[in-house]
């Protein structure tokens, strides 16, 4: 047995066994899902302080939805860190609460400028791990779903982040960089490169995030 098999308490075929039953299990969710983040897209061409809480509160949806049914109700059969990971991701939806809705600090604004650009191609991307499974051998059904997964939730809340009109608390960046070290380095230790490719592009937007979101407005 190798060390990362010593570490990692699930293997590759049981990794994707988890993404298949939680597909089947909430299908048809997954196209609710992309209907509220093109939603949140539209929202931010034409943001108000109510548009800009119902964005708050469906990148909140997205967190807890991932935490509880993914992590806690699927992932922790097999895999006790994901208790953890659920535990972030509730705590994310709190967080996301709390400035947005409750204070009321998460403006935003989309542009069709660079940085506009830049927030669509990263909101495309958190959607399209099903198409990068199929491209690396595996099926639909084990791809980690737009919205309903913590990676492909984590990237589309960063890419929104890019949009505020003023950088982001820092708090908002956490727990997506702590997901991504997390399910990301889970991916590769697995050998499942599409997955642990959107860790790392969650680890970039975050960057991104924290560097250009709020600035040249």
């Amino acid at each position: 047995m190798t060390t990362v098999e010593r570490l990692i308490p699930i293997d590759r075929d049981i990794y994707q066994s988890i993404f298949t039953g939680y597909n089947g299990a909430i299908w048809p969710a997954q196209l609710l899902a992309l209907a509220a983040g093109i939603v949140v897209l539209l929202a931010l061409l034409q943001p108000s302080p109510e548009r800009n809480r119902a964005v708050a509160t469906a990148l909140a949806v997205f967190w807890a939805w991932s935490g509880a049914a993914f992590e806690i109700g699927h992932h922790a059969l097999y895999n006790w860190g994901a208790w953890v990971l659920g535990a972030l991701c509730i705590l994310q939806a709190l967080l996301l609460v709390w400035a947005g809705i409750i204070r009321g600090r998460l403006d935003f604004w989309l542009g069709f400028d660079r940085r506009g650009f830049l927030v669509l191609a990263l909101a495309l991307a958190s959607a399209l791990p099903p198409l990068a499974a199929s491209v690396t051998g595996r099926t639909f059904a084990e791809a980690q779903p737009f919205g309903l997964a913590p990676l492909p939730t984590a990237l589309f809340t960063l890419a929104v982040l890019l949009a505020a009109t003023a950088r982001p608390p820092r708090y908002l960046l956490a727990v997506p960089v702590l997901i991504a070290v997390a399910e990301g380095g889970l991916a590769l230790g697995l050998g499942v490169p599409a997955d642990a490719a959107l860790g790392l592009s969650v680890l970039v937007t975050a960057g991104l995030a924290f560097r250009m979101a709020g600035s040249g407005r």
